[in-house]
């Protein structure tokens, strides 16, 4: 059994000495069904840029729930789906059986950490959702994310950074995103 327990995970093969070019699954793959509470939570598994031949290697069928997989080749008799996630860049054996409804979520409560539930919302100055935006969801930063000057969001290098769209606007208290936190943020 190939199991990740985390909805928010993150997977990267990247070149090292345990990874070359093939990673072989021959097993049950057991992914998070998500958060409970209706977030867009996805497990992504990606390959890094510089593993130009990196294949995922498995005779039997494989089915990733809530997943985003990214640069990821295949190989072998079995059949790779994904049900409700995303496919960016992968081999055309995939199939993607759904993609999630995408959400709007409202950036709350002034200086923070974007992977922080507690700054999210579904509407403009709301109360908090708990979710935290995935590459479906679109994020808006408006007059009533901020209520002091120069306040700042930080975006973790470690942390999922993710949205599918970004929007800033009405930004009365000179806020801004603090650049030397930014890493691989995917908008």
């Amino acid at each position: 059994l190939f199991e990740v327990t985390d909805p928010n995970a993150s997977i990267l093969f990247a070149n090292s000495a345990l990874v070359t070019d093939r990673v072989t699954i021959n097993c049950d793959v057991k992914l998070p069904n998500g958060s409970s509470n209706g977030c867009n939570s996805m497990v992504t598994i990606e390959v890094d840029d510089n593993l130009t031949e990196f294949v995922l290697h498995s005779n039997n069928d494989l089915v990733f729930n809530k997943a985003i997989i990214q640069n990821v080749k295949t190989s072998g008799s079995g059949s790779f789906t994904v049900d409700s996630g995303l496919l960016i860049g992968a081999g055309s054996a995939w199939t993607l059986n759904s993609v999630p409804t995408s959400k709007t979520l409202y950036w709350i409560g002034g200086t923070g950490d974007y992977d922080d539930p507690a700054h999210w919302s579904l509407s403009s100055g709301g109360n908090p959702t708990n979710c935290i935006p995935s590459l479906v969801d679109n994020v808006i930063f408006d007059g009533n994310s901020f209520n002091d000057v120069n306040q700042k969001v930080r975006m973790d290098v470690d942390k999922p950074n993710a949205c599918r769209s970004l929007t800033w606007s009405a930004n009365p208290f000179d806020a801004a995103m603090e650049r030397e936190w930014i890493g691989r943020a995917h908008v």
